[in-house]
């Protein structure tokens, strides 16, 4: 008994040992041996507290940057209140500097070419597998290796040049009856309207007809729901965006995720319906809706493998329909009204860009499939919204992890590192966009987004690499079709009572989606 006590004893004490040993290494042994090396390759930041790292200081530079009130004179200076930890670590520390997200390092990369490298190298440098994009939609955001490359084979054909023509009556069509309320409501020497809550529901009427095509209404309920978990996720504000949060069992975090098991269910009625009539060759990618389009690509890829294994899952499907919700409409609707913002600020581009619109399509002239290819001629149009894009990325960040040890350049990133690049400081970057950095100037990508920079390839919107987002030309001419139709109809002047608060949520979009304009007859 004695012998079965001690063994016991002996084995309770190397279990422990064991643990203790994990959790000191975890908190303390690893977070200094990784510091260390940062400072040895010449990257500054904040000495390393156990546990909390960076968390108070990140806390409080977000509680003091949200108690901001609005920007003044449509400022474009952002940065210390979109990422205020990040921009006080540049400031203070330079581009080359590293933060601590509680026991997770991070270091900061501002240039172009180790951006391009590591958005290049995607099955080094991974998504990170914990965020609040993930609550929302996984799908392709979240695939990786092998896995994503058989993954983007069967959704690329949703996304083709040929599919998007045929698409662009549709969307023309959901800007229509946006523009047609816009009618009934503004009085013939103008009136002020929050056009915000209508962008919303254009792009999301807009998704639900590409993507749902005769399940349309069913689309509409489940955008609506997504809509609330979204919602849900921005009351987190930037610790949606803390992995550690996730771990925590919160009321809110459990809120969420009834929530999206909630959307699940919607989305999967809608798809196990349209696979039923796929299967039974009821429905055709002729369709041309995103999900028929998808299904027909996946069986295809499905028969061509003789493997249920080489196609999406019943949960990769429904995930990617939720993927096309987000990419197709939050992003959507945040693009077209800053665009709107600044036209209403800029009234000389917006008329170049009316005089442009008018030249091409000329008043109110409906927009078929057949003048697609004009879309990509509007040259004042592809100035003003990449400009856009430069100010106002939809995602203020791009973000990576290593997963084994590995290099950026001549860089050494231990396992475990995230790798951070502030996009809306590395576009106002003066040593990248000149000493005008900070103002609004579409003239600066006349000649294209290459040479728009004092250093090439230092523009990234979408992202970039193989990983680029594979959606962003559905975004661009989804908000071009509605701009025409808008411009056609009005013009529009930036209202005395907009407050300018840009804030970072899922993506970088006005506060409360407030888009107040005086809208005029044509």
């Amino acid at each position: 008994m004695e012998i079965l006590y001690n063994s016991t004893a002996v084995l309770f004490a190397i279990i422990l040992s064991r643990f203790l040993y994990k959790f000191l290494d975890w908190v303390w042994v690893k977070p200094r041996r990784i510091e260390r090396l940062f400072r040895q390759q010449g990257f500054s930041g904040n000495s390393y507290k156990p546990l909390i790292g960076d968390l108070v200081e990140i806390a409080r530079s977000t509680f003091q940057a949200n108690r901001c009130g609005p920007l003044e004179n449509l400022s474009n200076d952002i940065a210390p209140r979109i990422l205020p930890f990040l921009h006080n670590a540049i400031r203070v520390y330079g581009k080359k500097s590293f933060l601590w997200f509680g026991t997770a390092p991070s270091v900061i990369i501002t240039e172009p070419g180790l951006i391009k490298e590591m958005l290049a190298n995607y099955t080094t440098f991974h998504k990170p597998n914990r965020s609040a994009m993930l609550e929302v939609a996984r799908g392709l955001f979240a695939c990786e290796a092998d896995r994503w490359q058989m993954n983007k084979r069967i959704i690329n054909p949703a996304f083709h040049i040929e599919k998007l023509k045929v698409m662009v009556p549709a969307f023309y069509k959901t800007s229509r009856e946006m523009v047609d309320k816009w009618d009934n409501i503004v009085k013939p020497e103008g009136s002020e309207v929050n056009v915000g809550p209508y962008l919303s529901i254009l792009t999301s009427d807009a998704i639900a007809r590409t993507a749902f095509g005769s399940n349309f209404e069913e689309g509409r309920n489940i955008f609506h729901n997504l809509d609330k978990l979204t919602m849900l996720i921005n009351e987190l504000g930037p610790f949606a965006f803390i992995p550690q949060y996730w771990a925590l069992p919160t009321k809110m975090k459990m809120k969420i995720q009834k929530k999206a098991r909630e959307v699940r269910g919607l989305v999967q009625e809608v798809v196990v319906k349209r696979m039923e009539e796929v299967r039974a060759g009821k429905a055709t990618a002729s369709t041309a809706d995103l999900l028929g389009i998808l299904l027909e690509s996946n069986l295809e890829e499905i028969r061509n493998n003789g493997n249920m294994n080489k196609g999406l899952s019943m949960d990769e499907v429904i995930e990617e329909c939720k993927l096309f919700y987000f990419g197709g409409q939050e992003t959507t609707t945040n693009l077209i009204g800053w665009t709107l913002i600044y036209m209403g600020k800029h009234l000389e581009w917006q008329q170049r860009l009316r005089d442009e619109i008018m030249q091409a399509f000329g008043p109110v002239a409906a927009i078929q499939s057949c003048d697609f290819h004009k879309l990509s001629h509007l040259k004042i149009m592809n100035m003003i919204l990449n400009e856009i894009l430069r100010l106002y990325p939809l995602a203020p960040v791009l973000s990576r992890e290593t997963r084994e040890d590995t290099k950026l350049g001549n860089i050494k990133l231990p396992a475990g590192v995230h790798v951070v690049v502030p996009l809306i400081s590395l576009h106002r970057d003066k040593d990248l966009w000149g000493g005008d950095a900070l103002e609004f100037k579409p003239e600066r990508f006349k000649d294209g987004i290459s040479k728009a920079s004092n250093t090439p390839g230092a523009y990234f919107p979408f992202g970039g690499g193989p990983r680029i987002c594979i959606g962003q030309n559905y975004a661009l001419v989804e908000a071009k079709v509605a701009l025409i139709a808008i411009l056609q109809r009005f013009s529009v002047q930036l209202s005395p009572s907009y407050k300018h608060y840009p804030e970072w949520v899922l993506t970088l979009q006005p506060r409360s989606i407030a888009v107040n304009l005086i809208l005029r007859k044509l």
